[in-house]
């Protein structure tokens, strides 16, 4: 039994070598199944930065190491390996130049953007004094036209009591001229004297009176005079 235990751990020693030696050591990387290229990975970068940028392209299309051949990754490294990578390093280096430049030319044409936009800022603010002191103007206008339009308004007033005031005016005076006009009227026809006027006395009932028997004294005119003054 100990000789038949002992030889069964020899087995089983021996078989595990075995599994050991059969098995391979796997570099860890890109799996073999991965069909993009690196072009393709290339391409598609420099088409969502610069979609018609075709100065970009042109270096990494024309490597080499990745025109000629398999476009797998394992032919890229072989063809890598074998040229040394040089050209396709020259390649990739003119092509981040060409990006380097391309973003310094978009930080040129942001910086461009925010300087108008700072343009734009300021003449907003002025745009904004000079419509506030246009409302302020306005205001002040309004306010000028309603005290003007009072005025007026006060103006029209007066003009209408005025104008009722001479037509009460004028209707008394027309009643005054009535009043004295009536009194002296009445007076005059009272008061009428004839003098020089020979009396008819044809039938000679009445004796004939002297010539200017009918003069009034001056006293009785000056009277007369003063009391028909108004």
């Amino acid at each position: 039994m100990p000789k038949n235990q002992g030889s069964k751990r020899k087995e089983r020693n021996s078989s595990g070598n075995n599994d050991g030696i059969n098995k391979q050591c796997k570099q860890r990387g890109p799996s073999g199944d991965l069909e993009t290229s690196v072009s393709d990975v290339l391409r598609q970068a420099n088409s969502v930065l610069y979609a018609s940028d075709s100065d970009i392209k042109k270096p990494v299309d024309n490597c080499e190491v990745f025109v000629s051949g398999g476009n797998s990754v394992s032919d890229v490294r072989g063809r890598m390996a074998s040229d040394g990578g040089q050209s396709c390093i020259n390649a990739l280096t003119k092509t981040i130049q060409l990006l380097v430049q391309r973003i310094a030319s978009m930080e040129k044409k942001l910086d461009g953007i925010q300087s108008l936009e700072k343009k734009v800022t300021d003449f907003e603010k002025e745009v904004r004094k000079v419509w506030i002191a246009i409302e302020d103007q306005a205001k002040a206008t309004e306010e000028r036209v309603i005290r003007l339009e009072d005025r007026v308004e006060l103006a029209d007033m007066g003009t209408s009591l005025i104008s009722t005031r001479v037509s009460d005016l004028e209707r008394q005076c027309d009643e005054l001229h009535d009043e004295v006009t009536y009194p002296q009227s009445q007076t005059m026809r009272n008061n009428l004297i004839f003098t020089n006027i020979t009396e008819d006395n044809a039938t000679g009932s009445e004796p004939a009176e002297a010539e200017g028997s009918y003069e009034v004294s001056s006293e009785a005119l000056q009277g007369y005079g003063g009391r028909n003054t108004v």
